[in-house]
């Protein structure tokens, strides 16, 4: 497990992707976010919450918030 310092230094976010399902059965791209997760790492008890704003993709979805918390959970070691 690396350890705060390493794990700020990775520059890679996680990718949010809001699809939706028609009748047909066919997969339409909604909405797509980057979330910046390093400030989980700082922030009291590593746990945070955002609000993220998603855009729309063409009609289908007007610009809307979406409320999230996120955690980082440290894995338990084996004994």
């Amino acid at each position: 497990m690396a350890d705060t310092q390493t794990l700020l230094s990775i520059c890679d976010r996680v990718h949010i992707v809001l699809t939706r399902k028609d009748t047909l059965g066919e997969i339409h791209l909604v909405s797509s976010h980057f979330l910046e997760w390093r400030q989980v790492l700082c922030a009291q008890a590593n746990k945070t919450n955002r609000i993220l704003e998603l855009n729309g993709i063409g009609k289908i979805l007007s610009s809307k918030d979406l409320n999230i918390q996120y955690v980082f959970c440290f894995p338990r070691r084996r004994k």
